[in-house]
């Protein structure tokens, strides 16, 4: 076992044992399939026991950390699976409310103290879902399949944020809504009626959940209060989605001056002007924040870029999140970080103002020999401390490709191969499809990991880093940024070879043409078995060979095979 590896699974141990005895959780270990490795429905009423932890974890000790929800471990969560979703959620949270938040892979888990009275259930608010008594949730530090990780929010952190009571108007609209239809589709969720072949009412288990999805419905859409104790977020709630229209604020004034009136008793006028007022903040916060991410981008990038390429940056939709964007482009312009050039409206020159001298006597001009598909090995050098970079379609052949690298080099590389998407398991299965080869003749490292690969890789002369592959669903714009800290990490030693998704037929990987500044060769890879050479630092024939093509086939799985060697594609 592996020093490393080693660490990880002591890390699970003593996580679940301080959720056991610091958080006073009732805890049950997972599989990275999100099941449960234990019968866990003596756990929805009983704490286990440190020994019965340690038995579980010697037994699994790569096992993630389930809490079992509801009043046995004394807290609800709200799970967030998207960035819309923690925006609803957020429209029902004051603005200085604070509760432990962890990031998950997908989205983000918000912790309160339970409460009687909810119910779990799935997408009660957009892309939420909750879980109480009867549920479980994944708890840091675990990771999913692909090897990304449950982390508590740096402020926001279990063991330095106490829990706090759900906002009443948040607690009504779930109570409602997740009263008799989210315990019905989760694994996440054990269900005593299902189980037991019983039924929710008193007609069949179809005819209950065809019912619960009526009363769902229409208690999302009615469930507001103006009496004592709910006007205050029903007001406030308004208040948010009228300033997030870009209403004239005196007519924000006047609807939210004719519903308190109309509150039962009446809302005080002079506290109307606050609520505006926090809605306007918190707008003010999202502009500031879209701003940081724009930063951030032109921060990892160089060349040009237009408004429009910073709308999809930041995936926006909403006609203020588009005004913040603009707004940023003017503060950016004023700050001489961005200059328009003259040649189109709306688009800019990114300034780059880092100018520091190198150390050129010293530097290192040998270049590295190195296998490569597609015969490009024999045509092309490839200086030390490179990124080479195949951005590939679903099925295009990606994997094969790169165990093929591993496969030419790990005799005279040190091999390390990471996969975002392949088990231990799994990835053995595939090595053992390669002809003439045995599993224990291949000489390489595997790790199973997706993301924040700048921190693992190995940087020596002759490390060769495998990347399959660089998994990112959103904020595509970050790839660029995250091939610059592997190439920074690499400091002109050693080699890596990154994978990335790319969409069928789309000239780029994710991250557009931002993800070419460090790579110093990039092939594109499409379906039908379709090299074609975006980008290469060098000479190649007395040419430049961008947009050259190459046809291949793989043969069961593994081996590849030449169609039709590198050409210029015939015009359209």
């Amino acid at each position: 076992m592996t020093a490393g590896k080693k660490r990880l699974e002591m890390k699970m141990l003593e996580a679940a044992i301080f959720y056991l005895e610091k958080m006073n959780f009732s805890v049950i270990p997972v599989g990275q399939n999100k099941k449960a490795l234990v019968k866990w429905v003596d756990y929805q009423t009983r704490k286990p026991t440190k020994d019965e932890i340690n038995e579980w974890w010697t037994k699994w000790p790569e096992a993630n950390i389930g809490i079992v929800t509801g009043e046995v471990s004394g807290v609800d969560v709200v799970d967030c699976d998207s960035l819309n979703g923690k925006n609803t959620l957020n429209e029902f949270l004051p603005d200085t409310f604070t509760t432990p938040v962890s990031k998950t892979p997908k989205g983000w888990h918000f912790f309160f103290k339970t409460r009687p009275g909810l119910s779990n259930g799935v997408r009660i608010i957009r892309d939420c879902d909750l879980r109480t008594t009867g549920g479980y949730v994944i708890a840091p530090p675990s990771k999913n399949g692909s090897g990304v990780g449950y982390e508590w929010l740096p402020d926001l952190k279990i063991k330095d944020v106490a829990f706090s009571d759900m906002p009443d108007m948040l607690f009504d609209i779930l109570q409602q809504g997740s009263s008799c239809q989210g315990e019905l589709s989760s694994e996440h969720i054990y269900n005593t009626n299902i189980l037991k072949g019983g039924v929710v009412g008193g007609g069949t288990v179809r005819d209950d959940i065809l019912a619960c999805n009526k009363a769902v419905t229409k208690s999302n859409n009615c469930n507001i209060s103006f009496e004592k104790g709910g006007r205050d977020n029903t007001l406030f709630h308004l208040a948010n989605h009228l300033v997030k229209s870009e209403m004239p604020l005196i007519n924000i004034e006047q609807y939210l001056v004719f519903f308190g009136r109309h509150c039962n008793p009446p809302f005080p006028e002079s506290e109307i002007k606050l609520k505006i007022k926090s809605a306007l903040d918190r707008v003010k916060k999202r502009s500031f924040s879209v701003m940081d991410d724009l930063r951030e981008l032109i921060s990892v990038t160089s060349g040009n870029i237009s408004v429009t390429d910073l709308y999809q940056a930041v995936t926006s939709v909403t006609r203020s999140e588009k005004a913040a964007v603009r707004m940023a482009v003017k503060r950016f312009v004023n700050e001489k970080l961005l200059e328009k050039t003259g040649n189109r409206a709306g688009e800019y020159r990114i300034v780059d103002r880092t100018c520091s001298p190198e150390d050129w006597k010293n530097s290192n001009i040998e270049n590295i020999k190195l296998w490569l598909p597609f015969e490009l090995d024999t045509m092309i050098e490839i200086p030390a401390g490179s990124i080479i970079l195949f951005a590939g379609a679903q099925d295009a052949g990606k994997s094969a490709i790169m165990m093929n690298i591993a496969k030419e080099n790990m005799e005279k590389w040190n091999t390390h191969y990471f996969s975002s998407e392949l088990s231990a398991a799994s990835f053995k299965n595939r090595l053992s499809k390669f002809d003439n080869m045995q599993v224990e003749d291949w000489n390489i490292n595997f790790y199973s990991r997706g993301s924040n690969f700048a921190d693992v890789i190995k940087c020596g002369k002759n490390d060769l880093n495998i990347i399959d592959y660089l998994e990112i669903h959103d904020q595509f714009y970050k790839v660029s940024g995250y091939l610059d800290d592997i190439y920074k990490k690499m400091d002109g030693k050693g080699v890596t070879v990154v994978a990335i998704q790319k969409d069928p037929y789309k000239e780029f990987g994710r991250g557009g043409s931002f993800i070419e500044e460090k790579p110093v060769l990039s092939i594109s890879l499409d379906r039908g078995g379709i090299a074609k050479i975006n980008k290469f630092k060098g000479e190649w024939w007395g040419e430049n060979p961008r947009g050259k093509q190459y046809k291949f086939k793989i043969i069961n799985g593994s081996r590849l095979k030449m169609v039709h060697h590198w050409h210029e594609p015939a015009p359209k």
